[in-house]
């Protein structure tokens, strides 16, 4: 049985209790102040956890099982996969966009860049959508293994499109 996320899940005493809000470092964005961006408010959000992007990219004849224009906040947290494949990225980067709503927020928080070509292509399809930058931090974390990794961080906003018929 796995123990790594032990006490995650009790917020009066756990080890995530302060997680958003009390920053760590400079890639911890803390909820009030994400929400602060929010044009509009934020009333419905949708949490989407870390992984290789597979299951979209498996999905690809499917979207996910929401209507579009849905989500104020599309939350992303951690790695979206050490792979993290282009093709896969904009697979999950054109479902986040289908089910957010326009002046909604993505937040990618503390996206694990590991090596300089994985944070570029990351940033070129965010950039393909035409999403405004309104935080955007690259810093670097001391993990476990003693090691530094570079992590990104970012609440970007969906544009107004006007559909050409």
């Amino acid at each position: 049985m796995k123990t790594y996320c032990v006490g995650c899940f009790d917020l009066v005493n756990g080890t995530k209790k302060y997680r958003f809000v009390k920053a760590k470092s400079k890639n911890d964005f803390l909820v009030d102040d994400v929400m602060d961006l929010g044009s509009g408010g934020i009333r419905i959000g949708l949490d989407i956890g870390g992984g290789s992007g597979t299951f979209v990219a498996m999905m690809h004849d499917q979207r996910f099982p929401f209507y579009d224009n849905v989500f104020d906040l599309v939350h992303a947290v951690d790695s979206l996969g050490e792979g993290g494949h282009q093709e896969k990225m904009e697979f999950l980067m054109f479902d986040i966009d289908w089910v957010l709503r326009v002046g909604g927020l993505f937040w990618l928080d503390n996206f694990h860049c590991v090596d300089e070509e994985k944070k570029m292509t990351l940033t070129r399809v965010i950039e393909r959508f035409g999403y405004k930058k309104l935080k955007w931090v690259v810093g670097e974390k001391i993990v476990s293994s003693g090691k530094s990794h570079v992590y990104l961080s970012a609440v970007i906003q969906k544009p107004v499109r006007v559909q050409s018929h």
